[in-house]
């Protein structure tokens, strides 16, 4: 045992960020309506919402060096954000597919359809 066993080590770098994702994405909830809004839109939409936020990623060139990095670390969380939320939209559509797939095979079932 050392003097440091009494600690509580820091977060590391991807904890850190991975939380910045936590509370953007929960922002973005707030703000839109979660997922009865996400659900509206097709892999089409969500290409262009991250690839529009992606864009907008440079910051303006006469930004000051801070004003730089926090722009671009900004709209990164945002785009990364909107990646989460994709990825959990097409989670809610892969499971729905699935459930109308298992429903018709049981429907088909009770028609003698598998015998």
């Amino acid at each position: 045992m050392t003097d440091n066993d009494h600690m509580i080590p820091a977060k590391q770098p991807l904890d850190l960020i991975f939380d910045k994702l936590r509370s953007e994405r929960e922002r973005q909830d707030r703000l839109w309506g979660g997922p009865a809004h996400d659900d509206t839109h097709s892999d089409r939409d969500w290409i262009s919402m991250i690839t529009h936020y992606a864009a907008k990623a440079a910051p303006p060139p006469n930004a000051t060096e801070w004003h730089k990095m926090n722009h671009f670390r900004r709209r990164m969380v945002i785009v990364a954000a909107l990646a989460v939320a994709a990825l959990e939209w097409d989670d809610r559509r892969r499971a729905k597919k699935w459930r109308e797939w298992v429903d018709r095979k049981i429907s088909e079932s009770d028609t003698g359809y598998w015998g």
